[in-house]
């Protein structure tokens, strides 16, 4: 799989053999963090020895993954949890983790990521890299020619998307009318639009709740819902009713 920008910055990190500390990647949502995690970093390990969080590390999430830590590996010679730290939502799945953090086995690489600036509580107990987004010309560079789309479409996603992958595929979807209300309604398209309309932290984690209502639609709803949804008294759903606009959906 071939992949695009921070090249200077993934080339500073250890590989995952010999790296006994875990690592955190930090920056833009939809840039290609978790992907090349997953993908490289971690890409030779057998899914019976990797374990995935996604979006949000909760009580139950974090007891899982002290249960998967306290096990020795299965297939390989170590294991590896990938975490995205997006949204933490309690403080007992805070304690949880820095308790990993702190004493990880040594069959255990820890690989995180996460589009906010941790507490420094996580932060001090691991390798941190900044991940930047793309400029419009490296991610027009990277559709073209790693991902063979027509220029003009590539020229409209790049100059949207403010460097985001995730928000640029999004924009294609919907272009091509493909299923528009899936693709409104997905977290990854939800999370990159929350964070380039520029919202807080704060404003960002009390989205998750409509999120949830959104997500809920998928399936049984058609645009013109979802667009009568978004264009309640709601300051987050207005301001993804704001993207869904300049997209002119």
């Amino acid at each position: 799989m071939d992949f695009f920008g921070n090249e200077a910055v993934r080339s500073q990190i250890p590989p995952i053999v010999g790296c006994d500390r875990p690592i955190l990647l930090e920056g833009p949502p939809g840039i290609g963090k978790r992907t090349w995690l997953t993908n490289v970093w971690a890409g030779k390990v057998p899914a019976v020895d990797k374990l995935q969080v996604t979006w949000r590390l909760d009580v139950a999430t974090a007891r899982s993954l002290l249960s998967f830590g306290a096990r020795a590996p299965y297939q390989h010679s170590f294991k590896v949890a990938l975490l995205d730290l997006d949204f933490v939502s309690h403080p007992l799945a805070l304690n949880a983790l820095l308790k990993l953090l702190e004493e990880p086995p040594s069959y255990l690489r820890i690989g995180m990521t996460s589009f906010r600036r941790l507490p420094a509580t996580i932060r001090s107990r691991a390798l941190v890299y900044q991940f930047r987004a793309l400029s419009d010309d490296e991610l027009l560079d990277a559709l073209t020619e790693g991902y063979g789309w027509p220029e003009a479409r590539a020229v409209r996603a790049a100059s949207l998307a403010q460097g985001s992958f995730k928000v640029a595929f999004a924009y294609r979807a919907l272009s091509l009318r493909r299923n528009r209300a899936a693709v409104i309604l997905s977290s990854d398209f939800v999370q990159a639009g929350f964070s380039i309309l520029g919202c807080k932290d704060n404003q960002a984690r009390e989205a998750s709740a409509d999120v949830t209502r959104l997500l809920a639609l998928k399936g049984h709803s058609d645009l013109g819902s979802i667009k009568r949804l978004l264009r309640q008294p709601n300051q987050r759903l207005g301001l993804l009713d704001g993207l869904v606009r300049s997209w002119q959906l």
